[in-house]
């Protein structure tokens, strides 16, 4: 019952603090209406986590080159790890509604956020041209290919197709960003705060015709003893304002086996089509000469046609092969934080 209280107490304390930082920034936006807001932005969103008291494990760097950045959504507090600490002047992409809140809106159309009506037929049109304008002001897009919040625990809700279209029609390079336990650091419904770590792991960047990388950042048991080992992580710290903290964190690449099993897949189909043709034309050979000459042009054509089918259908599946590999990501490091609980 007590640690109930304490932890509605703090979710109503964070709440607060969210406002405070809110009001911050708008009063920048409208001192430096003409200016670029993304530095007022983070100062505002690091008062969070400096006065919370929540410590933001970073886990990779920032791909400042890349110009769409995929994440998962589970609170209001996933606007505010990446704003406080992303370098450049992101745009978000959210719902129209969100934008006719009092006060909370003010803050997604000063700095010209793009608001889409999900209601209107021509939204994805909307929407195609205003990325084309963020694009072209050098701002790269945030999108939560969820649509909304989830529960934050092990499933991802299942991704809408908006982020696959941005990224496809302008060839966009794109950084896969996970976000874990920001739900138990701030959550509205109900009002708690029942953590005070949360994680954002930055995968690998790609590129369309390229498959999302299986890469997953495996953290040590205590961070205490992590100055040996290999890879990065930045623990931001509540309390120091954001400065960093350098710890080290060891990771491990590893192939995911859906990946593997395609790939392995193939190889075996390639090599029984091999045989194949082999066979057809030794046989051809000892019969007919333009029997053989006729089925090894049919058979090629066929290994061409079905070539070119496997190619079109791993182009096409490279999103799908994402939402599973940050849900794996996500899984993972949501039982590293959690396995006490």
């Amino acid at each position: 019952m007590l640690n109930n209280l304490k932890c509605k107490l703090k979710g109503i304390y964070e709440g607060v603090l969210i406002l405070i930082g809110l009001a911050i920034i708008i009063c920048f936006i409208f001192i430096n209406r003409q200016k670029n807001n993304a530095r007022s932005s983070r100062k505002g969103c690091r008062l969070f986590f400096c006065f919370s008291g929540i410590r933001l494990e970073q886990i990779g760097d920032f791909d400042e080159s890349a110009d769409l950045i995929i994440m998962n959504h589970q609170s209001v507090a996933d606007i505010l790890c990446l704003e406080a600490y992303h370098p450049r002047n992101i745009c978000w992409v959210a719902k129209k509604q969100l934008g006719e809140i009092p006060f909370y809106g003010y803050a997604l159309n000063g700095p010209e956020m793009i608001l889409i009506d999900r209601e209107n037929k021509k939204g994805l049109a909307f929407l195609l041209k205003s990325v084309k304008e963020k694009l072209a002001q050098n701002r790269p897009i945030v999108i939560f290919p969820e649509g909304t919040r989830g529960r934050g625990k092990e499933k991802f809700l299942p991704f809408k197709p908006g982020a696959k279209i941005i990224a496809e029609r302008f060839s966009l390079k794109i950084q896969p960003i996970v976000l874990i336990n920001t739900r138990k650091i701030y959550n509205t419904s109900p009002m708690e705060a029942t953590s005070n770590v949360a994680r954002m792991v930055c995968l690998e960047p790609f590129t369309i015709g390229e498959m999302p990388k299986a890469r997953i950042f495996k953290k040590a048991e205590s961070l205490d003893s992590l100055d040996s080992l290999d890879s990065g992580v930045e623990s931001k710290a509540g309390g120091d304002s954001g400065n960093k903290c350098a710890k080290r964190v060891g990771l491990v690449q590893i192939q995911g086996e859906a990946l593997d099993a395609r790939d392995a897949s193939a190889h075996d189909l390639d090599s029984s089509q091999n045989a194949e043709s082999q066979n057809a034309e030794s046989k051809g050979a000892e019969s007919k000469k333009v029997d053989s000459k006729n089925l090894d042009s049919n058979q090629s054509a066929n290994v061409e046609s079905k070539n070119t089918e496997s190619t079109k259908a791993d182009s096409n599946d490279w999103y799908g092969t994402l939402a599973s590999l940050m849900q794996e990501v996500h899984l993972y490091h949501y039982k590293q934080l959690n396995k006490d609980k």
